[in-house]
């Protein structure tokens, strides 16, 4: 409440209380009626000044007391808010209730025929595959553009659920078999080599594509080979940044604004040959899931229809594909969500810089994943507000709670993902492209040639790298013969 809202008649209280009996003070005092007349008249002026000067007082002390409160509710208000805005990394990955509580509501009778970690990672699944079908979505972030899709990996030792990964699949299984009547290159198999995945995003540009694997030895088996070329594209593709690799062996081929969905599951030890170093860029843009609880005997059981809720979910996402698709749409945050934005992966940025410093890579990523979390959640969430004109939409309100409850658990993932890695054996980017491309046993000459031709760096470079990666003793050396440790 302001207090200009509220008007009193200070210092004009004697001028009001007579012109409303149309009588003035005068000089003088004629007659006794007169005077009796105008002591009367004094007389009720002065009861009226203490009526008035009693209201008067009573205004203000109200006014007072309504400030006086409402100052008191919003004090109460930043104290509750202060409370419960907390930067803390939980002690576990799991997902709570809350988490599911706030998920997009068309997946949650899905979602209930399942539970435990099977739960999390259908849930995971899903937003990663349905970050793949809404090419025509946008935004900007930083001033970067950005579309939805996202780099999911789900690490668990076997029989424990991973395979779960591919109920995200299902559910986008029609719009898929859609784009690939006319799109062969929108699924591209993982074992594809780094110009075949160039090529596939470069000729699928207006639907961009997807990987989708149960097995990571799939993909590192392909990196080991092609470690240089194929870390790049990822890395440039999670950017959406123009790619263009010469090699000897294929031609150029250019591949602007690529958009790349990647959903793989693996064990520990599938990852490391995928992504030797935590360091390394590829490791900060890929959303983790991990857990290393041992396998269980499952009996099969659940409740509800799965393979109903399944079929219903495929039909419903295939509607969604086709109203959002319709033209190009451009999602943002207004002002006020921007900041709450902000405010709230700056409390995550310090909290994880605590831990290490060389960490926070981690929470800048993730900070874009999220963004695009946001393009998603709003979609599924706004459907039937979609028009052929409506080219821009807000982000929900409930699209941001469900990414500040997700997040923790996120970053908690990706930390013990992190943990997997030895720190006394961290590698630099560069290190790990020119190890993985070594063979087991070779001379420096037969490296210098290897690595140049590939990566297109010079000798020196080379020396330089062996060099360190024997002190790393991830190389031994015997007289002129280097020796590969790991």
């Amino acid at each position: 409440m302001r207090l200009n809202h509220i008007k009193t008649p200070l210092g004009s209280w004697a001028q009001t209380g007579l012109s409303s009996y149309d009588y003035s003070f005068s000089e003088e005092v004629n007659t006794k009626e007169e005077q009796t007349l105008q002591t009367k008249v004094v007389e009720t002026t002065t009861e009226e000044k203490h009526l008035t000067e009693k209201d008067e007082t009573g205004n203000v002390q109200e006014v007072t007391e309504l400030l006086k409160s409402e100052l008191e509710v919003s004090q109460e208000k930043e104290e509750i808010t202060t409370e419960e805005v907390t930067f803390e990394i939980p002690d576990d990955g799991k997902f709570p209730q809350e988490v599911f509580d706030l998920a997009p509501d068309v997946l949650k009778p899905l979602l209930e025929t399942f539970t435990g970690r099977e739960k999390d990672i259908v849930l995971l699944s899903s937003l990663t595959h349905l970050s793949a079908i809404f090419p025509k979505v946008f935004g900007y972030y930083r001033d970067e553009l950005f579309f939805p899709n996202l780099y999911l990996f789900v690490i668990g030792q076997a029989a424990t659920g991973k395979s779960k990964l591919s109920i995200g699949e299902k559910i986008i299984q029609k719009v898929k078999e859609e784009i690939l009547t006319r799109n062969s290159n929108f699924f591209i198999p993982a074992n594809n080599s780094s110009s075949k995945l160039q090529e596939s995003l470069s000729n699928s540009f207006s639907d961009g594509s997807y990987i989708h694997d149960n097995e990571a030895d799939t993909l590192s088996f392909v990196l080991k080979r092609e470690w240089g070329n194929y870390s790049e594209i990822l890395r440039k593709a999670f950017q959406h940044e123009r790619i263009s690799i010469s090699r000897k062996s294929y031609p150029e081929i250019i591949c602007d604004t690529p958009r790349l969905t990647v959903a793989i599951s693996g064990t520990g030890e599938q990852l490391k040959p995928l992504i030797q170093s935590r360091e390394n860029g590829l490791f900060s843009r890929i959303m983790f899931y991990t857990y290393s609880e041992r396998s269980k005997w499952n009996d099969g059981s659940y409740v509800g229809n799965r393979r109903q809720e399944i079929h219903n979910l495929n039909d419903y996402i295939f509607k969604v594909y086709e109203v959002v698709n319709s033209l190009e749409r451009e999602f943002y945050l207004n002002e006020e969500q921007l900041a709450d934005f902000n405010n709230f992966f700056e409390g995550y940025f310090n909290a994880v810089q605590d831990i290490d410093e060389n960490l926070v890579n981690i929470v800048l990523r993730q900070a874009i994943m999220m963004y695009r979390l946001l393009m998603i959640y709003t979609v599924l969430e706004n459907t039937d507000e979609f028009s052929d004109v409506m080219d821009r939409f807000q982000c929900s309100d409930r699209a941001i709670d469900f990414i500040k409850v997700i997040l923790p658990y996120l970053l908690k993932n990706s930390l013990d993902t992190a943990s997997l890695y030895d720190k006394s054996i961290d590698l630099k980017a560069s290190e790990s492209e020119i190890l993985q491309l070594l063979p087991q046993n070779f001379r420096r000459g037969e490296a210098v040639k290897i690595i140049v031709e590939k990566l297109s760096v010079c000798a020196k470079t080379v020396d330089n790298t062996l060099k360190k990666l024997l002190e790393k003793r991830l190389l031994k050396k015997s007289g002129k013969v280097y020796l590969k440790l790991n």
